[in-house]
């Protein structure tokens, strides 16, 4: 079920950026704000550390060791870790 989230995260994450880029092309350019920027990128990283996270557990004997699956892990970690604290600023 993790696998499956992750890929619709994917989904969602290209169509959110299919119709901001269509929505820059009828208004003639018009900026995405940094915020929306920020949180597309930030949930793209955490999406890319999630994917072989989620692969490895979804197969029988696992395809990463405790290692990559702990930097991984924590690289997601940090990045929560920094918007929540950037958040109570």
């Amino acid at each position: 079920m993790f696998l499956a989230y992750v890929i619709l995260d994917w989904v969602r994450l290209f169509r959110t950026r299919q119709l901001r880029e269509e929505k820059k092309a009828k208004e003639g350019g018009g900026e995405a704000t940094k915020e929306e920027e920020a949180v597309w990128w930030r949930t793209a990283i955490m999406d890319a550390a999630y994917t072989p996270v989620a692969m490895h557990w979804s197969s029988q004997n696992g395809m990463l060791s405790d290692a990559w699956v702990g930097a991984l892990m924590s690289g997601v970690g940090l990045i929560k870790f920094r918007t929540a604290w950037a958040q109570t600023a």
